[in-house]
């Protein structure tokens, strides 16, 4: 490469990591969805693992998490202080992402145009925002593991690429379940590639078989319990009813669009249809493979819908190289190569109003939802209080509660392997809805909860009149009383 084009490849990884990087740190605390990690992070610092038999959770909640993320990140917290790691390693994963999408497309296309295009746009995937910025969420890990896996299949026939490929197996088992795309992706790369008449390598064959049994095998021993318990509903991760609509919905294309970007979306389907019906390319055909089987997936509702388009987003960016670097190249020996400069700067706002700028706006978005100083101090309060009882709370405010005032719960948003789950969560819509005292009591007595936990996210879901019930002085209790609201249930109906 190069003087230019590696400085070019440093700047768009800069730019990558600024964009992931500077909101973030605008903030002082963490999203919800963050404290579960915070928690296995914390237990990895105590014990040296993580949480297994959870006494936080409903009926000790054995639990079932891929650890590789949740190691990673405890490592970097003994060099960042409080939480900055949370924060830099997802940002730290979405750089090496982008620098992985390079040299895949760059190993594709020779050229190193199309792959550093690719680069920026994998950086600026609208939809990744939405779930990674203050998350700390593993699934920062399962994009460059996805990455690693294309790029050493690409290379699979190098022995070298072989071991690398195993191991990303292997480590790819113990980064998230959702790692199963990418064996699915394989099968459906072996059929396209028997469809269309190429010729089977051996190489790849081996290796896929491999991987697949093996990956499977490790699966099943790890969600055996889950899937003895819930059966086929283990696939939905046991939610409940009523929130399976909204994390398994349906989307359009005008949508996904949106949230993918629209010159990826665009030029990659440009691509697809250039692979099918014009020229016949293997690599891309894995490329395919992958966005296929997420559409499949997406289509029929088995995975979260910001999952499968952030998945899709990763796909179409590098297609989209392809259709770039062939678009250059025209531009180079057409008539109007001399507006060539005006055309790619007019490229370059385009991917910036319809893809940095959702990404940016989406990424301030989710920083005014991380958990308030209010909250954290109403949480540091009642830790201090002896009075161990479960609380009641939104599903989502459950591994904070865990998390900073190390009480139980009656229900937080990991659901698998908890029982009673439908009628853990209906209890919880009734009593912060209902203006019956005694409905509400029979409920708290019902699952033992001692403790109403009430925050301006409860009031956002349920209203501003609720549990109005609590003036009763004699059956509820007021402990702290601030933008949180902590109340002691101290009645009991017999019934």
């Amino acid at each position: 490469m190069k003087a230019r084009q590696i400085l070019l490849l440093l700047g768009i990884l800069v730019v990558v990591l600024l964009a992931n990087l500077a909101i973030p740190l605008l903030t002082d605390n963490l999203s919800l969805k963050a404290y579960d990690t915070v928690r296995e992070v914390e237990n990895i610092q105590e014990k040296g693992i993580i949480i297994v038999n959870d006494p936080l959770t409903p009926a000790t909640q054995t639990i079932l998490k891929s650890p590789f993320f949740y190691y990673l990140t405890a490592f970097f917290t003994l060099f960042l202080p409080g939480v900055l790691a949370y924060k830099i390693v997802p940002a730290i994963l979405s750089v090496i992402s982008a620098f992985l999408v390079f040299l895949i497309v760059k190993k594709l296309t020779k050229n190193n145009v199309g792959a550093s295009f690719s680069a920026m746009l994998s950086g600026f995937i609208p939809v990744s925002y939405s779930l990674l910025v203050n998350n700390a969420s593993s699934y920062s890990l399962v994009m460059p593991m996805f990455l690693l896996l294309i790029y050493s299949f690409i290379n699979i026939e190098k022995r070298s690429y072989q071991a690398l490929f195993l191991a990303s197996i292997i480590l790819s088992r113990l980064t998230h379940p959702a790692m199963i795309i990418f064996i699915i992706s394989l099968l459906v790369y072996l059929l396209i590639i028997r469809l269309e008449g190429l010729q089977q390598k051996r190489a790849e064959l081996e290796v896929v078989l491999f991987s697949t049994f093996f990956f499977l095998w490790l699966l099943f021993l790890w969600y055996k319990k889950a899937l003895l318990f819930h059966g086929p509903s283990v696939i939905w991760q046991n939610l409940p009813t009523q929130l399976l609509t909204n994390d398994f919905q349906s989307t359009n294309l005008l949508r996904a669009m949106i949230q993918i970007g629209f010159i990826p979306f665009m030029l990659g389907i440009y691509e697809i249809y250039l692979s099918f019906f014009k020229r016949k390319n293997r690599h891309t055909y894995l490329l395919i493979a992958f966005i296929i089987t997420n559409t499949a997936l997406l289509w029929f509702r088995l995975i979260p819908t910001q999952v499968a388009l952030m998945f899709l987003g990763l796909g179409f960016a590098i297609m989209a190289g392809y259709s770039f670097e062939r678009f250059n190249n025209f531009l180079d020996n057409s008539k109007i190569e001399p507006y060539k400069k005006i055309i790619l700067i007019g490229v370059s706002i385009l991917i910036i109003i319809t893809s940095v700028m959702p990404s940016i706006s989406i990424a301030a978005k989710e920083s005014k939802n991380v958990v308030t100083v209010q909250e954290l101090k109403a949480l540091e309060w009642l830790e201090k209080m002896p009075l161990n009882a479960t609380v009641l709370a939104l599903p989502q405010e459950g591994n904070l509660i865990m998390a900073i005032a190390k009480k139980p719960v009656l229900l937080n948003d990991n659901y698998l392997l908890v029982p009673d789950v439908n009628d853990r969560y209906n209890s919880t819509r009734i009593i912060y809805s209902t203006m019956l005292e005694t409905q509400a009591l029979l409920q708290l007595n019902k699952h033992d909860v001692k403790i109403i936990y009430l925050s301006p996210r409860t009031k956002a879901a349920y209203g501003e009149n609720l549990i109005s019930y609590v003036s009763d002085d004699i059956c509820f209790r007021k402990w702290y009383d601030d933008t949180i609201q902590i109340y002691e249930v101290k009645c009991t109906i017999t019934t």
